[in-house]
């Protein structure tokens, strides 16, 4: 008679999705008129195939609108006995000065005294599973979706820091890895405290040779005051923050120049 330690064995297996899944806020995307324009893979397997994707999309960020002008070039005009050339280009010049003495006023906010450094930034992170609907990484939703009431505070403060133009994206990285692969992700971002310094520390820490650090240590130290001497500013593009700052103004609409204009006339010739 033959013997035998067990007669029968039970193997039991977890599998993970046969297929992939998208999250939600991609469909939403492509519905806000969002195009696609980068796929890069952020999690594989033990065999070599691809579990996760970090999908980029390009949107606008405004619709374009159209304005009729009228064109008074090479006319003269005169108002009370001073006359100025209308067929000069119109000069930028004031709007730039305004948006400079503005960024002057923020450097003076954002100055860290103790550490020399201006411009600090924060580190901030999201989570995000790739199987289900956790994703504390979405900018707009919050207090609709389900799951988000599961995200930290940080995390809310993040997204709306986001939706301001105040971060730069670092990079993601696996935050829960089982033998079945990348369960979650974390995004990390430096956040600064204006869109003024987002700018600078983007652009000017190029000329200065210096990185963001990795996904997991992210440099978002500030800029020294030496450091802030070297770069050539001429070179930065300062557009998205003069656009800002002249947004902000408290210009009067088409109508109310007509009334200011009229009421001048007015005035005058009485």
């Amino acid at each position: 008679m033959s013997t035998s330690d067990c007669w029968s064995y039970e193997s039991s297996y977890e599998c993970a999705a046969p297929s992939t899944t998208e999250e939600d806020y991609c469909g939403e995307l492509r519905q806000q008129g969002c195009i696609q324009i980068g796929s890069q893979c952020t999690g594989t397997l033990e065999n070599g195939l691809c579990e996760s994707y970090e999908q980029t999309y390009q949107c606008e960020t405004a619709p374009g609108t159209t304005t009729e002008i009228i064109d008074c070039g090479g006319q003269t005009m005169c108002m009370d006995g001073g006359c100025f050339d209308t067929s000069y280009e119109p000069s930028n010049d004031f709007g730039e000065a305004a948006a400079s003495l503005g960024a002057v006023s923020e450097a003076g906010e954002d100055f860290d005294v103790e550490a020399n450094e201006i411009f600090r930034g924060e580190d901030l992170r999201c989570g995000k599973a790739i199987l289900g609907f956790s994703n504390c990484c979405k900018i707009d939703g919050w207090g609709q979706d389900i799951g988000l009431d599961q995200c930290s505070s940080n995390e809310q403060r993040l997204a709306l820091s986001r939706k301001g133009g105040l971060c730069h994206y670092v990079g993601s990285y696996c935050s829960n890895k089982t033998l079945f692969g990348c369960t979650s992700r974390k995004e990390t971002h430096c956040c600064f405290k204006s869109k003024l310094a987002r700018i600078i520390h983007e652009q000017g820490r190029v000329q200065l040779g210096l990185g963001w650090g990795s996904t997991k240590n992210p440099n978002c130290t500030g800029i020294t005051i030496e450091q802030l001497q070297s770069p050539d500013f001429s070179l930065i593009d300062f557009s998205e923050f003069y656009a800002d700052a002249m947004g902000k103004a408290n210009s009067p609409n088409a109508g109310e120049l007509q009334g200011i204009i009229e009421n001048y006339i007015e005035q005058s010739y009485q």
